[in-house]
């Protein structure tokens, strides 16, 4: 086992659109455009690896739109 206190996420990115989805060990994802900084990121809590996974799968095939109609949360400051 490897642990790396400095970086503990992992990310894929799909290079055509600038989505990202980054995974935490505590079962957060993150969602965010890092072409766009008009676009505020978006998370997720406690993801079970297997719900994890299924977001990178979409994101790996395209599926933008149904990604981004999931419930994902935002900072309260950045709904406004």
């Amino acid at each position: 086992e490897i642990d790396d206190y400095d970086h503990p996420d992992v990310a894929l990115v799909d290079d055509d659109s600038g989505w990202s989805i980054s995974l935490y060990p505590n079962g957060t994802a993150t969602l965010e455009n890092l072409e766009d900084a008009d676009q505020s990121p978006r998370y997720r809590k406690g993801l079970r690896p297997e719900a994890a996974l299924e977001l990178w799968l979409m994101l790996a095939d395209g599926e933008l739109n149904s990604l981004l109609s999931m419930p994902w949360e935002r900072d309260s400051e950045d709904e406004k």
